[in-house]
């Protein structure tokens, strides 16, 4: 998997959430959201997926709008003086880190 997506399995369904950067804004990013199912019995051929996008964030699910707005929070948090550095999983965030690191070392050749 890819440390910048997330996959929420319900059931045969999923949301799956991919961030990625918006150019070189670190105030800034292109969040998405996919809803994927398994097809039903009988289901030879379904419809192709419809793209949406960009979507205001008055009209997505309240989920969503939730999400959308603890991210604004954790934002604002990271710009505070005491925000040195963030550590979520010290078992796996080096690894996490350490990806980042060498991609970033590839493409600044």
């Amino acid at each position: 998997m890819f440390p910048n997506m997330t996959v929420l399995p319900a059931y045969g369904n999923s949301i799956i959430y991919r961030v990625r950067p918006n150019g070189n804004d670190p105030e800034s990013c292109l969040f998405e959201v996919w809803a994927v199912q398994i097809p039903a019995d009988g289901d030879d051929e379904p419809d192709p997926p419809v793209l949406e996008g960009p979507i205001e964030i008055e009209d997505w699910p309240q989920i969503f709008k939730e999400d959308f707005r603890n991210i604004a929070a954790q934002q604002k948090g990271v710009h505070t003086q005491g925000m040195r550095d963030l550590v979520l999983s010290g078992r796996y965030e080096s690894m996490i880190v350490n990806s980042h690191r060498v991609i970033d070392e590839y493409l600044s050749r």
